[in-house]
């Protein structure tokens, strides 16, 4: 796994636009792990929002909040949440646990909403405007 360097290059360097949407309009910052969750006001928990995005997903996990609505998060702003994951699992010790075992830890982000399968490729977005 790469560091979220080329994530935080890309996110400066593309358009701005909604992380999830892609609406270039009344934009916003949102966490990708919610503040209310324990989510850092880190740079790499931060991505663009639209107000309808940010306003629906609020404190909810990304995963969840993109299963409710149906759709596959973009591929870019998937990989920054995997990388705070995996970042979040390697601080906790949990890395030698099974997926199982962490899930019923409290922690800030659903492992067992973790995608195993992806939709077909013209159906992902790449998101930062690309």
């Amino acid at each position: 796994m790469q560091s979220i360097y080329q994530d935080e290059r890309l996110k400066m360097t593309s358009a701005q636009v909604c992380s999830y949407c892609g609406e270039a309009e009344k934009l916003s910052v949102d966490h990708l792990i919610p503040r209310v969750k324990d989510g850092p006001d880190d740079a790499d928990n931060l991505v663009l929002a639209c107000r309808r995005c940010n306003s629906s997903k609020q404190g909810k996990d990304l995963l969840v909040w993109s299963q409710a609505t149906g759709r596959f998060p973009s591929v870019l702003v998937l990989r920054r949440y995997l990388k705070i994951v995996q970042r979040e699992c390697a601080d906790r010790g949990l890395m030698e646990h099974s997926v199982g075992a962490a899930s019923a830890l409290d922690l800030p982000f659903r492992l067992d909403l973790l995608p195993y399968a992806f939709p077909p490729l013209a159906e992902l977005r790449v998101a930062y405007g690309q």
